[in-house]
């Protein structure tokens, strides 16, 4: 990508947004909530279950994203809400990190 593309100001929004997207996938999911969902929410459980509850719930949540996200994009294209649905779905991820807190040791359930 040349420089001059990144002087557009919808290129440097979307490059600016896929880069804070990126720092958060992996802080939060791939660095600091599978340590969570182990030691906190998880509690005295086998190391096992531990891991096949982990992975059926990212694969779950994996395979809604895939069959919801060619269809809200398709929507959110079509409607011109492009920015309502970057600011609604901005704010539930926020709401969900935020929502950890209140999660109780041993709710694995909750955490998931």
């Amino acid at each position: 990508m040349s420089l001059r593309l990144l002087k557009e100001k919808p290129v440097l929004g979307w490059a600016l947004y896929a880069w804070a997207n990126s720092a958060f996938a992996l802080t939060v999911v791939a660095t600091f909530f599978p340590i969570f969902f182990r030691d906190f929410s998880s509690v005295g459980e086998d190391s096992a279950a531990i891991t096949s509850r982990f992975s059926i719930g990212i694969s779950t949540a994996s395979l809604v994203v895939a069959l919801l996200a060619p269809i809200l994009g398709a929507v959110a294209d079509s409607g011109g809400t492009r920015k309502r649905f970057l600011l609604g779905f901005t704010l539930l991820a926020v709401a969900s990190v935020l929502g950890l807190y209140f999660v109780e040791q041993d709710d694995w359930v909750v955490a998931l």
